[in-house]
C-alpha cells in the first residue's frame, strides 16, 4: 500500500477510537455503577500518560532508528490491554487496565506524527490533507456511536473501541517500515536544540494553547446547558468545529506555499485569545457561539499542521520522534492537566466567563513569548 494511503487509513481508525472512547466511556463506566469521583480520575489517566508518554516513546524511536515497529507494538498492546475491560468490571482492574492501554495509546500518536512529516517533507502542505482523515474518522465515530446509542446498551461503547483499537493495529502493520529517505536537519544533541530562545518559545506556548483549550473540553457542553442550549444545538456546534477543521486539513498545502508556518502558529494565539472571550461573555448569543466554533479552524487545525512543522524544522531527522513527543506532552499533556485543574479550581470559584477568561490570557500569552521569543518571521511571511 501507498505510505499516503497507509497513514491516512491510520489517522482514519485511530481517532475513531478517540471518537468512540473519549465522548462516551463515561456513559459506559456510569452504567457500571462507578461513583463520579472514581470516574474522574479514570478519565484523567490519559492526561496523565501524555505528559510522560510521547517523549518517552519519541525518544525511543529515535534512538531506535525503527519509529513504525515502535507504532505496531504499540497498538497491538494498546489493543491487547483494552481486551483485557471483558474479563472485570471493578474499579482498580479498570484503573490498572487503562493506565497500561494509554501508556501505549501515547506512543503512537507523535511517533505518527513523525513518520507523516518524513513521507511529505518535500511536500510539506501533504501533512494537513492525509492528517484530515484523522478528523473525519473522528466525527463518523461519535455521529455513528452517538446514534447507536439511543438505541442499545452502553456496553456498545466497550465494542466499539475495542474494535477501533484493534483495526489501529492493522492499520499500523499496513504503513511501510520506511517512507523513504530522512532528511537532513539541524545536527548536534537534544540540548542545544532546547537551548535556542526561539525553540523555548514555541514549547511555552505550545504548552499555554493545551491549557487554554482544557476549559473548552471540560466545560463547554456544560456551559451552554446551563444556559438553555439544547444537546441537538450542543451538538451542532461540537459539529461545526470538527467540520471547519477538516475544511482546513484540506487547504493547508496553500496556506503553507503562502506564508511560514511560524507566521501561521503565531497567528492562532490571537484568535485563541479572541475565541474564548467570546465563548465565556457571549454565550447568550448563538450566532456569537458559531463563530468562536468557526475559530477552530486556527486554534486547532492550523495550530496542530503548523506546529508539526515547526518541530520538523527545529529538530530535523536526528530528533523528529522525540520533538514530536515532547510537542505532545506539552500540549496535549502537561497544558491539558494544567488547564484541567486550573479551570476546575476557578469554574466554582469565578464563574464560566471568568475561567474561560482565564483561557483568553493564556492564548495572548501565548503570543507575547513567541513575539519576545525572537520566532523568525513572526512579523511577515514568506
Amino acid at each position: 500500500m501507498a505510505p499516503s494511503l497507509a497513514l491516512s487509513a491510520y489517522y482514519f481508525v485511530y481517532f475513531a477510537y478517540v471518537g468512540a472512547y473519549s465522548p462516551y466511556f463515561t456513559l459506559y463506566l456510569r452504567d457500571l455503577g462507578l461513583a463520579a469521583a472514581q470516574i474522574g480520575v479514570l478519565y484523567a489517566i490519559p492526561q496523565v500518560m501524555r505528559i510522560f508518554g510521547p517523549a518517552a516513546w519519541g525518544a525511543l524511536a529515535d534512538r531506535s532508528g525503527a519509529p513504525v515497529v515502535i507504532v505496531r507494538v504499540a497498538a497491538l498492546l494498546s489493543a491487547a490491554c483494552f481486551a483485557l475491560l471483558y474479563a472485570g468490571g471493578s474499579f482498580a482492574w479498570i484503573f490498572a487496565v487503562l493506565v497500561a492501554m494509554h501508556f501505549f495509546t501515547s506512543a503512537q500518536m507523535p511517533v505518527v506524527e513523525a513518520v507523516t512529516l518524513n513521507h511529505v517533507r518535500d511536500r510539506p502542505g501533504m501533512y494537513g490533507r492525509i492528517r484530515v482523515w484523522g478528523s473525519i474518522g473522528f466525527i463518523a465515530a461519535v455521529l455513528a456511536l452517538g446514534a447507536l446509542l439511543d438505541r442499545v446498551p452502553t456496553t456498545a461503547v466497550l465494542h466499539a473501541t475495542a474494535a477501533m483499537l484493534a483495526l489501529s493495529a492493522v492499520a499500523a502493520f499496513l504503513i511501510p517500515a520506511r517512507t523513504g529517505r530522512a532528511p537532513a536537519g539541524p545536527r548536534g544533541g537534544l540540548a542545544a536544540i532546547l537551548g535556542q530562545r526561539r525553540v523555548r518559545a514555541f514549547l511555552a506556548a505550545c504548552l499555554l494553547n493545551g491549557f487554554a483549550h482544557a476549559a473548552l473540553y471540560a466545560f463547554y457542553s456544560i456551559h451552554l446547558a446551563a444556559r438553555g442550549y439544547t444537546t441537538t444545538a450542543i451538538g451542532i456546534l461540537w459539529a461545526a468545529g470538527v467540520l471547519i477543521e477538516i475544511a482546513v486539513f484540506q487547504a493547508m498545502p496553500q496556506l503553507l506555499r503562502r506564508h511560514d508556518p511560524s507566521v501561521l502558529f503565531a497567528s492562532t494565539f490571537g484568535v485563541c485569545a479572541v475565541r474564548f472571550l467570546i465563548i465565556g461573555w457571549g454565550v447568550g448569543s448563538w450566532w456569537l457561539l458559531l463563530a468562536a466554533q468557526l475559530m477552530h479552524a486556527a486554534t486547532f487545525a492550523i495550530y496542530h499542521a503548523s506546529a508539526v512543522a515547526l518541530v520538523g524544522r527545529y529538530f530535523g531527522s536526528e530528533h523528529q520522534a522525540r520533538g514530536q513527543g515532547l510537542y505532545a506532552s506539552l500540549s496535549f499533556g502537561a497544558g491539558g492537566f494544567a488547564g484541567g485543574i486550573v479551570s476546575g479550581l476557578a469554574w466554582d470559584a469565578l464563574g464560566a466567563g471568568w475561567t474561560f477568561t482565564i483561557s483568553a490570557v493564556a492564548g495572548a500569552l501565548g503570543l507575547a513569548l513567541l513575539t519576545a521569543g525572537g520566532q523568525p518571521g513572526v512579523a511577515g511571511s514568506r
